[in-house]
């Protein structure tokens, strides 16, 4: 697994949030991964249609999703994580059912961060 993307995920996930929308959480998210030693780039363009949520030192996908199906999301994170630039995913969410992923796809990883115990 990507060392930078475990690394990812324990910053997202040792934070505190509060949060009522999607941008909301995006944003604390963002002052969050501020502590990280590599790059963030906010709302990153891989292609048409393909926009990350943040994409960190160009090599770890992060999304958060706090609506939407289950189904929605797994087609979604399968796509960026066929991207080559992508080594890693992480999946922000604070709902139960959509942290049901699997653990690769295309041979890449895949980090599910439940926030159920950080929100606020």
């Amino acid at each position: 697994m990507s060392d930078l993307a475990r690394q990812v995920a324990t910053v997202i996930a040792s934070h505190l949030y509060r949060f009522d929308s999607e941008s909301a959480l995006q944003e604390g998210i963002h002052r969050a991964l501020d502590s990280l030693e590599f790059g963030v780039e906010r709302e990153a363009i891989l292609g048409p249609g393909e926009r990350l949520d943040f994409f960190v030192d160009g090599r770890v996908a992060v999304e958060v999703k706090i609506k939407g199906s289950a189904a929605e999301l797994t087609r979604q994170v399968y796509r960026y994580a066929q991207r080559p630039e992508v080594e890693a995913v992480v999946v922000v969410t604070s709902r139960s059912r959509l942290t049901a992923l699997p653990v690769t796809m295309a041979d890449k990883p895949i980090i599910v961060v439940y926030l159920v115990e950080s929100c606020l």
